[in-house]
């Protein structure tokens, strides 16, 4: 009941989301291209980690086609010079970088894994990016409900001491909570949660949602009914309400709902 609900809420929101993070990064493509020119010219960069001007001019091509929305017209480009402008390992992965965002806006995800893949993998990119691609790669996985790959490609990323921020951890337990590994979930769910409440700073409704989907699933009903508690406190809605009442039918335990 619960885990259908929250499901479709989730696909709504990391589609918009992975879009922009997508986005953002065809842009960050463009402008690590001009720095690095400008470092090159300084003296600051080796050769391997240089463009040449043929694959430049195939790159800022295809990134024309793709600010006016002709990404099959960017695909064809990317893979014509992957095939024969851009040689080095450092410019595929720039291209590799392109070509994620093309297969991905046009749904092609089993392709879009591939360059996402080939982006962490690279030896020639930069901590940072490497990390920024592993989230995306795993946004990717859960909305083709690849639930195991996003478990290991997330925890795979901690393991190389990859740049993973919050965000990557509340992925993973969305992805423990659909493989039905709920006390990995919650171990997850409830550190980020005190961590933020210890803070000072007012829980996201999103992250007490999850958290008593997790205790109701693990029919830990005291504990669903107490988070409940808090979901109703700051985020007063109707549906939280009868769901509250479904755990006490459910546990049978009507007392429940007499808790604050």
């Amino acid at each position: 009941m619960f885990k259908n609900a929250f499901t479709l809420s989730f696909l709504k929101h990391i589609i918009l989301l992975m879009t922009v993070v997508l986005l953002a990064a065809c842009v960050s493509s463009t402008n690590t291209v001009v720095k690095k020119d400008k470092e090159i010219k300084e003296g600051a960069l080796p050769l391997r980690l240089t463009i040449d001007v043929t694959c430049k001019k195939s790159l800022d091509t295809a990134r024309q086609w793709i600010e006016s929305y002709s990404l099959s017209t960017a695909e064809k480009v990317l893979l014509g010079a992957y095939n024969n402008d851009c040689v080095s390992g450092y410019e595929k992965a720039q291209l590799q970088r392109l070509m994620a965002y093309v297969m991905s806006a046009q749904k092609k995800y089993a392709a879009a894994i591939d360059a996402y893949q080939y982006v962490v993998d690279s030896k020639y990119l930069d901590l940072l990016t490497r990390s920024e691609a592993v989230y995306t790669l795993a946004q990717i996985r859960f909305v083709t409900e690849d639930y195991e790959a996003v478990v290991d490609s997330i925890n795979q990323g901690l393991r190389n001491d990859l740049l993973l921020n919050a965000e990557s951890n509340l992925l993973l337990a969305k992805s423990y909570y659909r493989l039905n590994r709920y006390d990995d979930g919650l171990a997850i769910m409830e550190y980020i949660i005190a961590e933020q409440e210890e803070s000072g700073g007012k829980v996201k409704e999103s992250w007490l949602a999850l958290l008593w989907s997790l205790y109701y699933e693990n029919q830990d009903y005291q504990q669903a009914i107490s988070v409940s508690g808090k979901l109703m406190a700051h985020y007063p809605k109707d549906k939280y309400r009868k769901k509250r009442s479904h755990i006490c039918d459910v546990a049978n335990m009507p007392q429940l709902c007499e808790l604050k």
